[in-house]
């Protein structure tokens, strides 16, 4: 075995003499097997620190940290907890530090120190919100797949008993033959307006199901990427710029939860996840492109909202085919403006051009097929029907002087004042 497996067992050998400790009667042998347990754990942390097993040197600091609290000498299970805490924060093991500073707290509130012990609780309790609100989201994508199971058999249950109705009607008493006849007439009317509309419903959800659909597609990829750079900022021990990116990061994934339901967010929201999105991917191609966006004075008191996931969609276009293949010098600009009671929005990037892109494309062995963009024209078909205005999207390609491409221009234009 490898000496990782090797601290491992000690490790477990170490936490059934500490368990054994707990049930003992006698304090001799109590303080026995803490001995034994604590000897075990110091085994297991010279062989981490040996191969720099960050994660098993945090974790046999914590755990000695935990035995000579159970002796009661706390001032050397202060000392092991804070020195776990440190290489815990370092490579972002959160159950460990909420573990330290519960124990922290235990210590302090021992001590009579309640300020100390207060503000160990406060940080062992925001760890302990962040990790339940992970476990916590989990769920409520669950609960939301049960209730859309059970929502389509109740609709099966309820179009059986319409047709189950139907056929006692048709089987009455044959002297009625003309009033059910009637009746069946107009069954079949509201039976052809019940299923248009429903055709018109299921097409809705079905957008929507797409667009999640897509998210859970893109999500991972774009989390995973996301993560890697912020990682690679913290072995370069660029600490500032990985917490700064990791604070875009988590409020993004917030953001994303929070508006995942809606079908239109405020103006303000839409342009703050932009922001967000085009930090994290200049950090993911360590800033090969930058970007600007202006935005008209106006649409800042604006409390109008827009349909969700229709800005993005393009911008992401405009970095991955557009930039990409770029070395550098890359540049995004971003134009909002209010215009004769529409949402005007234009997204230019300097890039490579549709034509070269597309070449590219054919040229790659990976023929990937930008889902937003198809997505995105299948909303706009969708909600120019229901609201009976023109969303329109236009697509130019940039030439310089000597007629080479030199980039590409998105122009969009959204109805504002509307209930979407």
């Amino acid at each position: 075995p490898d000496k990782e497996d090797i601290a491992t067992s000690l490790d477990n050998i170490a936490i059934i003499y500490y368990e054994k400790a707990g049930t003992q009667q006698d304090p001799d042998s109590s303080r026995f097997y803490y001995d034994m347990s604590i000897d075990y754990f110091l085994k297991s942390l010279n062989i981490d620190q040996e191969v720099d097993n960050k994660d098993g040197i945090a974790r046999s600091l914590n755990n000695l940290g935990e035995v000579y609290l159970a002796k009661g000498d706390q001032k050397i299970a202060i000392e092991y907890l804070e020195k776990s805490m440190l290489v815990a924060k370092k490579i972002g093991q959160k159950h460990i530090i909420m573990g330290t500073n519960r124990n922290l707290e235990l210590i302090a509130a021992e001590l009579n120190d309640f300020e100390s012990a207060y503000r160990y609780h406060r940080i062992y309790s925001s760890y302990k919100d962040s990790l339940f609100n992970q476990e916590k989201s989990k769920q409520i994508t669950e609960m939301q797949t049960k209730y859309e199971t059970e929502k389509k058999e109740k609709e099966i249950i309820m179009l059986s008993s319409i047709n189950q109705i139907q056929e006692l009607q048709l089987s009455k008493n044959r002297y009625l033959i003309f009033g059910l006849a009637g009746m069946v007439l107009l069954i079949g009317v509201i039976a052809v307006l019940f299923i248009r509309q429903n055709k018109l419903q299921a097409k809705h959800k079905e957008i929507e199901l797409e667009q999640k659909l897509l998210r859970a597609q893109m999500n991972p990829h774009f989390i995973f990427n996301s993560l890697n750079s912020i990682q690679r900022l913290i072995l370069e021990s660029n600490n500032d710029d990985a917490y700064t990116y990791l604070q875009k990061f988590s409020t993004l994934m917030r953001k994303i939860l929070e508006h995942s339901g809606l079908s239109a967010i405020p103006i303000v929201d839409e342009i703050a996840l932009l922001k967000l999105y085009l930090d994290l991917e200049s950090l993911r191609f360590e800033n090969k492109f930058e970007y600007h966006i202006e935005v008209q004075d106006e649409l800042d008191s604006l409390e109008a909202s827009i349909p969700t996931m229709l800005i993005q969609p393009h911008v992401e276009n405009a970095i991955h085919h557009g930039l990409m293949s770029k070395k550098s010098g890359g540049k995004i600009d971003i134009g909002l403006k209010r215009s004769n009671g529409h949402l005007v929005c234009v997204v230019e990037d300097n890039g490579i051009g549709r034509k070269k892109a597309m070449e590219l494309k054919e040229k790659s062995q990976t023929n990937h097929k930008s889902m937003g963009i198809s997505i995105t024209e299948e909303r706009l078909k969708y909600l120019n029907a229901k609201v009976g205005r023109s969303l329109s999207v236009s697509i130019h390609d940039l030439v310089d002087d000597d007629g080479n491409a030199s980039g590409t221009k998105v122009e969009m234009s959204i109805p504002l004042e509307f209930e979407y």
